[in-house]
C-alpha cells in the first residue's frame, strides 16, 4: 500500500517542484526576427540595406520593410535610418505577370513564394513582393509588374 501512495503522490510532488516562487516571471526567451517598416529618402538608400544583407521584403518610395534580426538594429541605427514596427498596411504585394518557357516552369516561382492566381499556356498571372520579385529576375525570369498594389486591384473588383 506504501508503494501505491508514493506513485499516487509522484505527479503532485513533481509539480509543486516544477513551481516558480510567487511573482517570479517566466524566463524570457531571446527575441527572433521581426518586421521592421524603415523609412528611406530615395532608392540608393533601399540599394545600401540590400548591401549590408538586409531581407527587403517591400520597396516602397519612402520605405522598405525588412525582416531584421535584433542585432541588427544597431546597424539600422548606424546608417542613420529609423526603424517602426511594420503594419499589415505596409506589406503591399504587386500583381505581376511572368512569361514561361521551356527553361522556366511555374513551380520554382511558387518555391520563391509567389502567390499564382492563374496560369495560361505560357503566361503566369501572380502576385509577389519586391523580394520575390527580384529572386525571379536573378533567376532568368522577365516579370512585368502590372499593378503595383495588389489590394487595390482587388477594392476595384469588388
Amino acid at each position: 500500500m506504501d508503494l501505491f501512495r508514493t506513485i499516487a503522490f509522484l505527479p503532485v510532488v513533481v509539480l509543486l517542484a516544477c513551481q516558480g516562487k510567487p511573482g517570479e516571471q517566466p524566463a524570457q526567451t531571446a527575441a527572433g526576427p521581426s518586421l521592421q517598416k524603415i523609412a528611406i529618402h530615395d532608392r540608393a538608400e533601399a540599394d545600401s540595406l540590400l548591401k549590408a544583407g538586409f531581407d527587403l521584403l517591400v520597396i516602397e518610395d519612402t520605405y522598405v520593410v525588412a525582416r531584421v534580426e535584433p542585432a541588427e538594429h544597431t546597424k539600422i541605427a548606424s546608417m542613420n535610418l529609423k526603424a517602426t514596427r511594420a503594419e499589415e498596411s505596409d506589406l503591399i504585394q504587386r500583381l505581376v505577370k511572368i512569361p514561361l518557357d521551356e527553361t522556366h516552369g511555374v513551380q520554382p516561382l511558387v518555391d520563391l513564394g509567389m502567390d499564382v492566381w492563374q496560369v495560361k499556356q505560357d503566361t503566369v498571372i501572380a502576385q509577389a513582393y519586391d523580394k520575390y520579385i527580384r529572386e525571379a529576375t536573378e533567376k532568368g525570369y522577365q516579370v512585368l509588374v502590372v499593378a503595383k498594389n495588389v489590394q487595390e486591384v482587388a477594392a476595384k473588383k469588388n
